[in-house]
């Protein structure tokens, strides 16, 4: 919270002596308490927050952090975050999707224990199980209703910009043989709609510094099965060219990838930039998604495209979410 001023309290206001040192602090944020605040050492800081609603509950932007694609601004209003401030993981939004051979895991068993918050960030962690070179265990977070949480108030949308801010996992070229990270979105209930999409915002393998983002599209086809539960047939088409883009230094600084989606167009963003030159666009709008979508953030081990880890796979290897962000046009 911004604090605009401060004043030692008064010489002659009667106050305990364990507050002698005690000083007022006052803020012009919407709703904002008085601070107590120990100017001794160390400092104490005493406040009671007021309740906010969801869509504003966004914690202030640290000092010197860079601006962020989905922030309130022209015909765009931030309406949900979660800047992961907390010491634990938002169960009444997040669900980690537990289990061995799933998208998010591949050949690595997601667990609670790999997926958690520390230090202002979601974490999820891939390490090799203890003892076993071979078998592996990693993290990942879904905002869809399933399993233990199928009850939970989960998180979905339909059009607007979302953006992941993150510090992906590896060491580099040759040492992140097998990870492969991934931020996505999917439809809530697919089996409604006949248009089986997928976001893909950002995915990287093998730590070969190229972010792709792809838009999927599954069209009617009665001469192949479509995805599980699904009414529609056919197989995944891209709705367009895979974009790619190179982020040399995926693994030792953050940055934000995002996606926008709106009725006409779905566009690939990287820090606030159009991805590869213009080529992120896709308005092919029979195939563009109608339907609410929700959000995933997963590291899977292994799988078809990186293939399985090496001995020059650094573990653990960590991926690092500062923050989730959606705005929608207003």
């Amino acid at each position: 919270m911004r604090i605009d001023s401060i004043v030692r309290k008064p010489q002659d206001q009667e106050v305990s002596a364990s507050k002698a040192n005690w000083i007022h602090a006052t803020s012009s944020a919407a709703g904002a308490k008085p601070l107590i605040i120990d100017d001794g050492s160390p400092c104490m800081l005493m406040f009671s927050p007021p309740l906010v609603p969801a869509a504003a509950a966004v914690k202030e932007e640290r000092e010197g952090a860079p601006s962020s694609f989905c922030d309130s601004g022209g015909d765009y209003t931030l309406v949900w975050a979660d800047e992961f401030s907390g010491t634990e993981l938002n169960t009444t939004t997040w669900t980690v999707p537990i289990g061995v051979g799933s998208s998010f895991g591949r050949t690595a068993n997601v667990t609670v224990a790999n997926t958690y918050v520390e230090n202002g960030n979601l974490v999820l962690r891939s390490q090799p199980l203890a003892g076993d070179a071979n078998n592996y265990t990693t993290g990942a977070a879904i905002t869809h209703r399933r399993g233990a949480n199928a009850n939970a108030a989960g998180a979905s949308w339909r059009y607007g910009r979302f953006c992941v801010r993150a510090k992906l996992p590896g060491a580099g070229v040759g040492k992140s043989q097998g990870l492969w990270p991934a931020h996505w979105m999917m439809p809530s209930d697919y089996t409604r709609h006949c248009g089986y999409n997928e976001l893909d915002i950002m995915e990287m393998v093998n730590g070969d510094t190229q972010s792709h983002s792809t838009y999927w599209s599954w069209g009617p086809n009665a001469s192949n099965s479509g995805p599980p539960g699904s009414k529609c047939k056919g197989p995944p088409t891209r709705a367009g060219p895979s974009t790619t883009m190179s982020i040399p230094d995926y693994f030792s600084a953050f940055h934000e990838y995002a996606v926008e989606w709106t009725p006409t167009a779905v566009k690939f963003f990287i820090d606030g930039k159009l991805a590869s030159n213009g080529r992120g666009v896709f308005t092919n709008k029979t195939t563009l998604p109608v339907n609410d979508h929700y959000m995933m953030l997963n590291t899977a081990v292994g799988g078809d495209w990186p293939k399985a880890p090496n001995a020059s796979t650094v573990w653990p290897a960590y991926h690092y979410i500062d923050y989730v962000r959606v705005s929608q046009m207003q």
